[in-house]
């Protein structure tokens, strides 16, 4: 019976979570127009990518609770998680990179990406 009611509430945060992440940006952020890059970088992730992202970044539990929630073995959500956040970073430094471009100078290669 525990077990029963321990799933149905982590299909229930996983749920609430999809639909925050598949809706609106984090409501943690001042101005949602300031980050749309961060928001269309992780809507375009799989999701259960962006679930992922979304449990340990925003709602604060670590891999083994998120791995827990979601009902994947911890290493699974371990690999995916780090190659969540490097598609993260490349698809942020690849808006910036392209927003800023010099033709006169070479792209510089900085990390600017929260992850």
């Amino acid at each position: 019976m525990h077990h029963q009611r321990r799933a149905r509430r982590q299909r229930a945060v996983a749920d609430r979570l999809r639909e925050a992440l598949s809706t609106t940006p984090n409501p943690g952020f001042t101005d949602p127009s300031e980050h749309q890059d961060l928001h269309d970088a992780v809507a375009a992730l799989d999701p259960i990518d962006r679930d992922i992202i979304g449990l340990v970044h925003w709602e604060g539990f670590s891999l083994a609770e998120a791995s827990s929630i979601l009902g994947k073995k911890e290493g699974t959500v371990r690999g995916r998680y780090h190659r969540a956040r490097t598609a993260l970073r490349s698809q942020l430094e690849a808006d910036t990179t392209a927003s800023v471009v010099d033709p006169a100078r070479p792209a510089r290669q900085t990390s600017t990406a929260p992850f």
